[in-house]
């Protein structure tokens, strides 16, 4: 017997009856979250050991060039990010890793779109900055006194998305009202001071990364996914006024969706 979202089941295994837990994901349900681990583990290895590497080929090979240390030093600290990031919430949060890998049901079709779209721009992103640092420097480079500002940047800008995820159980890849998980606002952490802490982080990350690998064009077309973010703030944080209690509340109380005296 098998029941939809958060009840119990028993099913046949082989070796006799096993009952756990029913949980629903993008439109099958999971009776235990052991069941789906391995399946979850293999997503989630693609962050660093697929995404990253394609990240390298087309910021390398836009470049036509490979030596190029600043970039290499860029890079290699998203991907060292990620793999600290898998490691430390598979740990601490493996309720949230699943709910980032195979979110429930409810996901916005707008949000969607805006995922896609903030794909592409990423994309874009890596093939102007290859471009810029390794074969046609436009504006010239970014002098490299000012590149260590850049890492200091894009480290805090990840160490800011670090404590937006320990702070909230609820902080998915995705916009959708997680009712199955018991969602409620949350007001401590970097929630305090601006309302969509994550999205921040993303810009900031972008904005690093273009100042470390010493990239005027990169830097500017840090525009094309901030664009991305900067919707997505607007509209998630409409729908969660409109669909999850409390949140007018906050947003009386926080002021700032992304920038604090500023927006």
């Amino acid at each position: 017997m098998v029941v939809k979202g958060g009840s119990v089941a028993c099913h046949h295994d082989g070796a006799g009856f096993r009952c756990g837990h029913v949980y629903s994901r993008q439109g099958f349900h999971v009776r235990d979250i052991s069941y789906v681990r391995p399946y979850l583990m293999k997503k989630a290895l693609l962050l660093p050991f697929v995404v990253s590497p394609l990240l390298a080929a087309l910021l390398f090979g836009s470049a036509g060039r490979i030596d190029l240390p600043w970039a290499w030093g860029a890079w290699g600290i998203l991907f060292v990010n990620h793999l600290i990031g898998l490691v430390l919430f598979w740990r601490l949060r493996p309720d949230l890793v699943e709910e980032r890998m195979l979110p429930g049901e409810g996901i916005q079709a707008w949000d969607r779109t805006l995922l896609r779209l903030y794909v592409a721009s990423v994309l874009i992103y890596m093939v102007f900055t290859g471009l810029d640092i390794g074969r046609i420097q436009w504006l010239g480079g970014i002098p490299v006194e000012i590149r260590p500002a850049g890492c200091i940047f894009l480290l805090a800008s990840l160490s800011l998305v670090y404590w937006a995820m320990l702070t909230n159980h609820f902080f998915s890849t995705v916009v959708r009202l997680q009712e199955d998980r018991g969602q409620y606002v949350v007001t401590t952490g970097p929630y305090r001071f601006v309302r969509h802490p994550g999205y921040l982080s993303v810009i900031g990350t972008w904005i690093g990364f273009s100042v470390m690998v010493g990239s005027w064009i990169a830097l500017l077309s840090t525009a094309i996914p901030s664009a991305v973010m900067i919707v997505r703030t607007i509209r998630e944080d409409r729908f969660l006024q409109e669909q999850l209690t409390g949140y007018k509340e906050y947003c009386r109380k926080v002021r700032w969706r992304l920038m604090p005296y500023v927006w």
